[in-house]
């Protein structure tokens, strides 16, 4: 029995499906190649396009500019392809390489979930009304619907409060940027969240309203993720 090899001709209509479906569906791959093995900043690496593959290479070019385009060579790894139709496996085996070199997830949280508990609801009016209250020294003076309400019985607290209201806003600031910072760099980056896309922004700005109830929605849509991932593969 003779196996046929593949023809020059079939060779470049295999190579041109693998350059479109890259450039096309997997283009954070490629920007995680150039990261990863070429050490190429984010910046940079967001513009790659495949423009060519080999059995022991792909070549990638990006660009700083309109008109500079640079070009990056970087080998088929663990070993060169035999044929194309090994591009898969090369291409996953390179993706997953570079996803745990960069510090980043397979597990990719493109939503947002917001609160939905009364505690999560509670917590999140709770700091909203914090914002406001510490914006205004009157606030914490009778008359005033804060005071009346929330601190009538509370008068000396309510004078330290409109006594050091603008300090009191400034830590509450402080803290709620490092949570937000820290949600960036800890969750929203590893879960390949699109940067400055519509989920990313209420993320950053439910975090800094909420604080650590956003950190505990994110995990728990990490883990929703990941179990449907596993029932799938049953």
């Amino acid at each position: 029995m003779t196996t046929q090899r593949p023809t020059p001709s079939s060779d470049a209509a295999t190579k041109q499906r693998i350059i479109t479906h890259m450039n096309t569906d997997h283009s954070s791959s490629l920007s995680d190649f150039l990261q990863h093995y070429s050490r190429l900043p984010p910046s940079l690496a967001a513009t790659a396009e495949l423009v060519d593959i080999s059995l022991t290479q792909l070549t990638i070019s990006s660009r700083s500019s309109p008109t500079a385009t640079t070009t990056t060579y970087i080998p088929i790894r663990p070993t060169p392809m035999e044929t194309y139709t090994d591009a898969r496996d090369r291409m996953v085996y390179m993706h997953h390489e570079a996803l745990e070199g960069l510090g980043k997830s397979p597990i990719v949280i493109d939503f947002y979930v917001p609160p939905r508990t009364l505690v999560q609801w509670v917590t999140f009016l709770g700091v909203c009304l914090g914002y406001y209250g510490f914006s205004f020294r009157s606030n914490f003076e009778p008359g005033a619907a804060i005071h009346d309400y929330l601190f009538f019985a509370l008068p000396t607290l309510a004078a330290l409060f409109a006594r050091f209201h603008y300090e009191c806003l400034f830590l509450m600031v402080l803290v709620h940027v490092a949570e937000t910072v820290h949600m960036v760099r800890s969750r929203l980056w590893r879960h390949q969240t699109p940067r400055f896309g519509r989920a990313w922004w209420m993320w950053v700005l439910g975090t800094y309203l909420e604080g650590f109830g956003s950190f505990l929605r994110f995990d728990e849509a990490v883990e929703g993720v990941r179990a449907k991932r596993a029932k799938a593969t049953h």
